[in-house]
């Protein structure tokens, strides 16, 4: 056996250890694919519940300055498609990281406004009536009373503040939580969800094939 024969025989058993290395690779990641799909299916359908449900576990307080501030624990999923597909709302995202949903409404007690004379046409005649008006920073309106009470231009304004972080919940615990105040004292929180959504895969099933691509293309260089 000459040189080139020799030569010609270590590609060929270089190649062929590279292609059955991929091989082995390609079913490995299958295999743990396989693995992480039912992991997934599982955590989606012991989810799915809470997904459904219209109120998270909600605690409130309200500071030192009247604005309630709602507190609740954000839920952290495991990325997949039907999870995806069922907390996305904006069909122009490729894909959501985090969603917040928040309902709140605005509650005032009491609310004093003052009239003034006015003249309004009715048609033809000429009705006495009485004028409002109300404009303040979180509200604002105006009107006419005769025999009835008209309404216009009204506006309920708000302004809210968002974090989402960890909490030390005890001596040894921490929990992830998001936190909502609002800044408007007459608003109310009726609901707030919040999710994270992480891509839990090991690194095999995000890069294996990547693995695989490079051995092929040593395998091909080599040939």
């Amino acid at each position: 056996m000459n040189l080139d024969d020799k030569t010609f025989n270590t590609a060929s058993v270089g190649r062929l250890y590279l292609l059955t290395l991929s091989l082995l690779v390609f079913i490995v990641i299958l295999l743990f694919r396989g693995c992480s799909a039912k992991a997934e299916l599982a955590d989606w359908e012991n989810r799915a519940k809470i997904l459904e449900s219209e109120n998270f576990a909600l605690t409130t307080k309200v500071d030192n300055q009247g604005r309630e501030i709602a507190e609740t624990k954000n839920t952290v999923l495991t990325n997949s498609k039907e999870v995806q597909e069922q907390l996305k709302t904006f069909q122009e995202l490729k894909k959501i990281e985090t969603k917040v949903v928040v309902k709140t409404k605005t509650v005032y007690d009491t609310l004093y406004v003052q009239t003034t004379d006015t003249v309004i046409q009715i048609e033809t005649a000429q009705v006495n009536a009485k004028a409002f008006n109300y404009d303040d920073k979180w509200l604002s309106f105006n009107g006419l009373i005769n025999d009835s009470l008209k309404i216009e231009n009204l506006v309920v304004r708000n302004e809210y503040t968002i974090e989402q972080g960890v909490k030390k919940k005890g001596l040894f615990k921490k929990e992830n939580v998001v936190m909502l105040r609002n800044e408007n004292p007459h608003a109310k929180t009726e609901q707030l969800q919040s999710f994270t959504i992480k891509d839990e895969r090991k690194w095999l099933e995000k890069n294996g094939w990547k693995a695989v691509s490079a051995a092929l293309i040593v395998g091909l260089v080599l040939k």
